[in-house]
């Protein structure tokens, strides 16, 4: 079989053309790293390379060869493929199918043309919005292995740039001492504040019998945002479903304290590997302190923001206090996008919200080790982040957006519920995320679900 017989016809969304030349680009995608006082850059491979694809062709009125219309009907066809939103499929002459986003479409007619009209189509290769990896399962393993691998670098990077510098001074160890300290009181502080009596009852009463500012299961609860109904039966007995959630919470703190101790008792450098991990066990004590993922996600995002300053210190103990925090923020930037991964998001909207937090935070701690030369953290970190932002893609991609309602006039609502979804029975839903002051009264904005 020759090289004509191996070419296929061509054709976009099944309008078919004749080809006089194809040229596409092809490669790697690379991020050039350069850092002060080395002479070679370390050029990161970061994926392939999109491939870029152009096409150079014809069509002709009335051709035997793809059996035709006539050529105006043919270029508007064309023209209307190449317009219409979204990608489509392209048949590429050696390629096969593509799937394919346009990126521009010329168009050239005249007399010499005659009975044709020649083009030139250029197009992207497009993939879907779901990643390869849908299983949620195999995305959080797979988010919790990339967080094992941070942890376990900068473990090792924190070690090997105090140790020395410990053995030498026992002003560095009471630095050290110092700033453990502040993070030890900065995440007791920020756990209690989210695991108050206060708390502890909203998250333990359904809003479906015991109002819109109950957040719990009990007696039942809807959704506001994605208008899920969990049907939890409601308890006979208060005094005791409170004795139990009260102690299941003083248990739940008494166990993370615990784990923060651990922190406290550096007496030498000998003991900084075990000092270390008990640091990284303290701040997982977050993970036990019986928090809803949504407010762990709250907790961590705003230890990360923290930071402990100490002043008139000598060069050596400048480099223990910005080591130790910088190996206490690295640890709470992961735990805090394995949460994300963990988190289950309300709708899509609510999913990119949680992602463009992550993001943020993930970005500000690749800063940070990349200012520290810490390749091997940097290299794991961003290996954290492209999990993370495949994980959360997946699970906000199939879930319904928000949108804005804007009535003229209040509506009760029951009318506003059956006009939005021809059911009724969403009205609670709506109630929860308008939050009115009468539910026979909605707001004339606020947002809901689209579908």
């Amino acid at each position: 079989m020759d090289w004509n017989d191996k070419l296929l016809k061509a054709s976009f969304r099944g309008i078919p053309f004749a080809i006089i030349d194809v040229s596409s680009s092809h490669g790697r995608r690379n991020a050039t790293h350069e850092y002060p006082y080395r002479d070679k850059a370390w050029v990161e491979d970061i994926g392939r390379k999109v491939r870029k694809i152009k096409l150079n062709g014809f069509l002709v009125g009335s051709s035997l060869l793809y059996k035709s219309s006539d050529i105006i009907t043919q270029r508007d066809n064309l023209v209307a493929a190449c317009e219409k939103m979204g990608v489509g499929t392209l048949v590429h002459p050696t390629f096969g199918e593509l799937t394919v986003s346009v990126d521009d479409l010329t168009i050239k007619e005249g007399v010499s043309n005659g009975n044709t009209v020649e083009f030139s189509l250029s197009v992207t290769e497009s993939g879907l919005r779901v990643f390869a990896i849908t299983n949620i399962k195999e995305i959080e393993s797979t988010v919790d292995n990339s967080y094992l691998s941070v942890i376990a670098s900068v473990a090792s990077s924190y070690i090997s740039s105090v140790k020395m510098i410990l053995m030498k001074s026992n002003q560095a160890i009471k630095t050290l001492v110092k700033t453990t300290g502040y993070w030890e009181n900065s995440i007791t502080s920020i756990t209690d504040e989210a695991s108050n009596l206060v708390n502890t009852v909203n998250d333990l009463f359904g809003n479906r019998k015991y109002g819109r500012y109950s957040s719990g299961d009990v007696g039942g609860h809807v959704n506001g945002v994605n208008g899920n109904v969990t049907n939890t039966d409601d308890t006979n007995d208060y005094n005791l479903l409170m004795k139990q959630k009260i102690i299941s919470s003083i248990l739940n703190k008494s166990k993370t304290a615990n784990n923060l101790s651990s922190i406290n008792g550096l007496n030498n450098a000998g003991d900084i590997d075990d000092y270390t991990k008990n640091i990284c066990v303290g701040i997982q004590s977050i993970l036990d302190s019986g928090l809803s993922k949504y407010d762990m996600l709250n907790a961590f995002e705003k230890l990360y923001w923290l930071q402990y300053v100490e002043y008139d210190v000598d060069n050596k103990n400048i480099i223990v206090l910005a080591m130790t925090n910088l190996y206490f923020k690295i640890i709470i930037a992961a735990l805090f996008a394995k949460i994300s991964a963990e988190y289950i998001p309300s709708s899509y909207d609510d999913a990119m919200s949680v992602l463009k937090r992550v993001i943020l935070v993930l970005d500000d701690a690749l800063l940070l080790v990349g200012n520290y030369s810490l390749d091997d953290v940097y290299i794991q970190l961003k290996q954290l982040k492209s999990d993370i932002i495949n994980a959360v893609n997946v699970k906000g991609a199939n879930l319904s957006h928000l949108t804005e309602v804007i009535t003229y006039a209040p509506v009760p609502a029951l009318t506003m519920a059956n006009q939005l979804y021809q059911d009724a029975n969403r009205a609670d839903e709506l109630i929860v995320s308008a939050n009115p002051i009468h539910p026979a009264f909605m707001p004339t904005k606020f947002n809901a679900l689209s579908e």
